[in-house]
């Protein structure tokens, strides 16, 4: 029978505890599922842990390389669930708070017990809690995220998101607990934190270990800034919006201001390439595509609108269907080689307006911003700009592909945004 839940524990000397947790764990599972399965994944004990999982009929793993975040993913290899709870071996998690976690398994794809939000709270010794809420404001703060307790290890997981991550993740310690969640925030899924009090059973937990648990944390924080301020986060443009970088902050809304004044009008509209701006998210009743899935993930959770996964080399729309299309910042990523724009007329009616925005690369000053961009966020959208444009050739071709150029605005002197009309066809 396939395995609904795998509850997963790391375990190292931890045999006086494991003969407390395990029977209160399978009491509580019990009561929510047969299909169930308890993985403990053994760093090498002497104690005797893996004999008493065994005679508690848990599925028992050798650790093959140490490290929280190594044990962390050889037990996501095995597991065979559909969710997975991850919880620590110290009796420090109460098993009766997986019905809590159980009970939100359909309206996300990670829950976290959380000691951070109302509700939530935590007895732990003074300066290891000081160490915990300074490492989780930080990232929150410094990734922009919405969430309290990153570094909290009590979690269910939907298996099969968690396990498709296993090979981008670098963390060999605690700090997976962060960058696995980042890495599902950046995919566009949903996260959700319940309130929990944390009441460590044990607290003779050396200095050293709080130390490292710390800069285990800290040493990935530059590393998830970097992920969290490129093209791979499923929220990167929703973000920008309300960057805390006042050059970032202004282009972005400069570039909401002038499309959504040249998009005002009647009839059907479409997005192209919508991603996660805050363009298609104030646009009711419009159309958004993108080829990205995750993006599209992200952004059903903030729209009404239909949203399409697909390219604008192949549009996947009827002939003559929109009034106005929208295609900003997108065909710059695009070779030029596999870009018709006569796919753009071909939606649109007679008499439809196109607004298509791209840098240009004939000025000086996108080139000044774009050289210090790539090296501020390297992982982010400017290395992906392999077609280069200027107002020129764009509005050559557009004029090639049956549109007449009603007018061109500048952000910066460097990023373009052409409007342009579909020439009405016999006149």
């Amino acid at each position: 029978m396939k395995k609904e839940l795998s509850i997963i524990i790391l375990a190292y000397n931890e045999a006086d505890n494991l003969k407390l947790l395990v029977p209160k764990i399978k009491t509580v599972v019990s009561e929510l599922t047969s299909a169930y399965e308890i993985i403990v994944v053994d760093g090498n004990s002497y104690d005797g842990t893996a004999e008493i999982a065994k005679s508690f009929d848990c599925k028992v793993i050798t650790q093959r390389i140490p490290g929280y975040g190594s044990a962390f993913k050889q037990a996501f290899e095995v597991a065979g669930g559909k969710y997975a709870i991850t919880l620590d071996a110290d009796c420090s998690h109460n098993p009766k708070f997986i019905n809590g976690l159980w009970e939100k398994r359909n309206e996300c794809q990670l829950v976290i017990a959380s000691r951070y939000v109302r509700g939530g709270g935590a007895s732990m010794p003074f300066f290891r809690k000081i160490l915990s809420i300074i490492l989780n404001k930080a990232y929150s703060l410094t990734l922009s995220l919405p969430y309290k307790d990153l570094s909290s290890g009590f979690r269910l997981y939907d298996t099969g998101i968690a396990k498709s991550l296993l090979n981008t993740i670098s963390a060999e310690d605690f700090n997976i607990l962060a960058e696995i969640l980042i890495k599902i925030h950046c995919d566009g899924y949903h996260i959700m934190e319940i309130p929990f009090f944390y009441e460590p059973r044990r607290h003779d937990r050396s200095t050293a270990k709080i130390f490292k648990f710390g800069l285990s944390y800290a040493r990935t924080l530059y590393q998830s800034w970097q992920l969290r301020n490129s093209n791979f986060s499923a929220d990167y443009d929703d973000r920008a919006f309300d960057s805390i970088i006042p050059l970032q902050r202004y282009w972005q809304r400069k570039r909401y201001s002038l499309i959504m004044k040249m998009a005002k009008g009647e009839g059907r509209l479409v997005d192209l390439g919508c991603g996660s701006s805050r363009i298609i998210q104030n646009l009711e009743h419009s159309v958004g595509l993108d080829i990205s899935l995750k993006k599209l993930n992200y952004i059903k959770n903030k729209v009404s609108n239909l949203l399409v996964k697909g390219s604008i080399a192949k549009l996947p729309f009827k002939d003559e269907v929109f009034s106005r299309a929208i295609c900003s910042q997108v065909v710059e990523h695009i070779p030029k080689e596999s870009l018709d724009l006569g796919e753009f007329n071909r939606v649109l009616k007679n008499g439809g307006r196109l607004i298509i925005g791209t840098p240009d690369y004939a000025a000086f000053w996108w080139r000044f911003f774009e050289w210090f961009y790539v090296r501020i966020l390297p992982l982010a959208y400017g290395e992906g700009h392999i077609a280069h444009y200027d107002r020129k050739e764009l509005c050559s071709l557009l004029e090639k592909n049956g549109f007449e150029i009603l007018e061109y605005k500048y952000i910066m002197k460097g990023e373009l945004i052409v409007h342009a009309k579909k020439r009405d066809v016999g006149i």
